[in-house]
């Protein structure tokens, strides 16, 4: 998933000192924050890469941009870079903060240490049990992403919940859509598939698995009116369906 931390900053509010090129740091994250969402990870990097270099920038939100800057690179599996990053990160958040864990964690994770990152989380979720990153691994760490030793869906499930709160990204929604299906709870699962088949409805990979899970539930006419928005997306995905249909009650999908 993708993650994105957020920057507030105080501007023209009463005793609060502005700067432009603070703002225009401020602005090309935010547009870069953007790019990342819809998938353009390379042009989200230059306008990181420009944000951090503007030398009015608080530490404290420095940290972000380099964090962003970071999660960008890891986006593209860019490994040293994004540990560069998250190091560089690290080095201006206060040590103990939960900037300062959710960074460290970040780094083991790149270097496939989930039970150390899991320490790392921890901490932060003690300090802000309402941080979307510290929410979001701990959740994906349990669903096994990392380590299929640590894989919890039970325990995954409220970290899951609170990301899909927290933040605006369909990814977040996918996770938790497929945590409720983990545990069987087909019919939370394929509500949140619909909630982003509305908001992209020629998404093919949506209404696959919107299908399937209705096939799974035995709602015949559920399946037919999605085979009929699938045929003229993907013939070759409306056959599969039809001639490979997932009987009711077989709890079977898997992604990869």
């Amino acid at each position: 998933m993708r993650t994105i931390i957020p920057v507030l900053i105080c501007l023209f509010a009463f005793g609060c000192k502005t700067d432009n090129s603070a703002y225009e740091a401020y602005r090309l994250n935010e547009e870069a924050s953007r790019l990342f969402e819809a998938g353009k990870t390379e042009e989200a990097i230059k306008l990181y890469s420009q944000a951090i270099s503007f030398t009015a920038v608080h530490d404290s939100i420095r940290g972000i941009y380099y964090a962003n800057l970071a999660n960008a690179y890891n986006g593209i599996k860019n490994k040293d870079s994004a540990k560069f990053y998250y190091k560089k990160a690290i080095e201006i958040s206060p040590k103990g903060s939960v900037d300062y864990y959710t960074n460290h964690a970040q780094i083991s994770l790149l270097d496939s240490l989930a039970e150390k990152a899991l320490y790392s989380l921890e901490k932060a979720y003690q300090l802000d049990a309402n941080n979307s990153t510290a929410n979001n691994l701990l959740g994906i760490i349990y669903l096994g992403q990392y380590n299929m030793d640590l894989y919890d869906p039970q325990k995954a499930l409220p970290f899951n919940k609170k990301t899909n709160d927290l933040v605006t990204d369909v990814n977040a929604k996918i996770v938790l859509a497929k945590n409720y299906y983990y545990l069987e709870m087909v019919e939370k699962a394929v509500a949140l598939f619909k909630e982003m088949h509305r908001d992209y409805p020629n998404d093919i990979d949506y209404l696959f698995t919107i299908t399937m899970m209705e096939q799974e539930l035995g709602n015949e006419d559920e399946v037919n009116y999605y085979l009929e928005k699938i045929k003229p997306l993907s013939m070759e995905k409306y056959e599969e369906l039809v001639k490979y249909p997932i009987e009711p009650g077989d709890h079977s999908i898997v992604w990869d």
